[in-house]
């Protein structure tokens, strides 16, 4: 705004652009608080193994999977110093199993790591008669924030899946061989359900992915739009992975689905300036509006990721379409979840205040970005 002496309205100026260096500190101040909790985030999954246990007519397998560096760190032990006799001493003695009672002691027992992960994964069997499971504590039950992802199956149907922590460490299933097969489909359902929404809650990439793609949201049909596209796509992804029709390789996906939150942040940003230089054009919707084929052909990427979950967990032989369709409506349900409780307060804000709107979905991308980058860096050099 020009005064009447020729020179700039200072004040003017100050709403314009004072705000600036507002928007700024509360944006790097989001950054410095996400950036600590994913790095907390990362640090934790580190401490992460598995053991997944199956139950067959006469025989129990039990397949444990335990970082390397992990080990290393809790028995002291140096590079020289992890030769494979080493790690199945170690692992043995820190698997405290009972089958029918009886603690898992197997003859021989297999290990195998994959080129350029740090994951170890020992696999050993032992006959049983009744094929009752109990699990006494975790793999690391000296570190606090160590958890075991447990998985008990039966005849290749997954019973049980269990996260066992510090303040839930111990497992029991009093299920014989003679009870497998008996789960009714709507328990099936039921439970490959909340193994999807599970999936969801517990997978901030795909929470911040959806929450990049509402911030510059302004009305209802947008979203629903965008929405749609993303589910369609991962749907399909989810299918053709978890039936090992295609099996992109962890270490490819997990780095694309945090580049996907970048470019969808970058994405916001390029609309937001774009909005400022053209209000006009921006008032009947600024084009091109790329969000819809981001949406799209991200998805298919996060639906690699979505596979892995129920990959992990297995599915019952002879019955493939239940849990599937099951899993897909879990992750579903709670992708709706995440919806109902961003985009509310978004719309809301765009009808309310728009100038506010567009810096809150500018200081929110660039936060989401930050974070986007960090964890695509961390994938890529085996952080994740």
């Amino acid at each position: 705004m020009i005064n009447q002496w020729g020179t700039p309205n200072k004040s003017s100026a100050c709403g314009a652009y004072g705000r600036a260096p507002a928007c700024l500190r509360c944006s790097l101040l989001l950054c410095a608080f996400l950036l600590l909790c994913s790095t907390r985030s990362i640090a934790h999954d580190l401490g992460l193994s598995g053991i997944t246990i199956e139950v067959k007519r006469q025989t129990a397998e039990v397949t444990a999977a335990v970082p390397i560096s992990r080990l290393m760190q809790m028995e002291g032990l140096s590079g020289a110093g992890i030769t494979p006799v080493a790690c199945d001493l170690v692992i043995r003695k820190r698997l405290h199993i009972l089958l029918d009672g009886e603690p898992f002691s197997p003859a021989h027992a297999l290990e195998n790591t994959e080129a350029g992960s740090d994951m170890l994964t020992w696999h050993a069997s032992m006959p049983v008669t009744n094929g009752r499971v109990s699990v006494q504590s975790r793999i690391f039950p000296e570190d606090p924030l160590a958890r075991t992802l447990l998985i008990v199956k039966r005849d290749g149907c997954p019973t049980f899946r269990e996260m066992l922590d510090d303040a839930h460490p111990l497992f029991t299933d009093s299920r014989t061989a003679n009870t497998i097969n008996t789960e009714s489909g709507w328990s099936t359902a039921r439970r490959y359900c909340a193994m999807g929404m599970q999936h969801i809650f517990t997978g901030a990439d795909h929470i911040l992915f959806v929450i990049a793609l509402l911030l510059t949201a302004s009305c209802l049909r947008t979203v629903l739009k965008t929405v749609t596209a993303f589910t369609v796509a991962h749907s399909i992804t989810l299918s053709v992975a978890a039936l090992s029709a295609v099996t992109p390789p962890s270490r490819v996906i997990e780095p694309l689905i945090a580049l996907s939150i970048c470019i969808a942040a970058a994405e916001n940003m390029r609309r937001l300036g774009a909005t400022q230089d053209n209000p006009a054009q921006a008032a009947k919707g600024f084009k091109p509006d790329w969000r819809l084929g981001c949406a799209f052909c991200f998805g298919l990427i996060h639906g690699f990721g979505f596979a892995g979950g129920i990959r992990e967990a297995g599915m019952p032989r002879g019955m493939l379409a239940l849990p599937l369709a099951s899993f897909n409506a879990g992750v579903e349900l709670g992708q709706c979840a995440v919806v109902l409780a961003v985009l509310p307060p978004l719309l809301w804000a765009a009808k309310k205040d728009a100038a506010a709107h567009a810096r809150l979905a500018a200081v929110c991308s660039c936060a989401v970005g930050v974070i986007g980058a960090y964890w695509c860096f961390s994938r890529m050099h085996g952080g994740s």
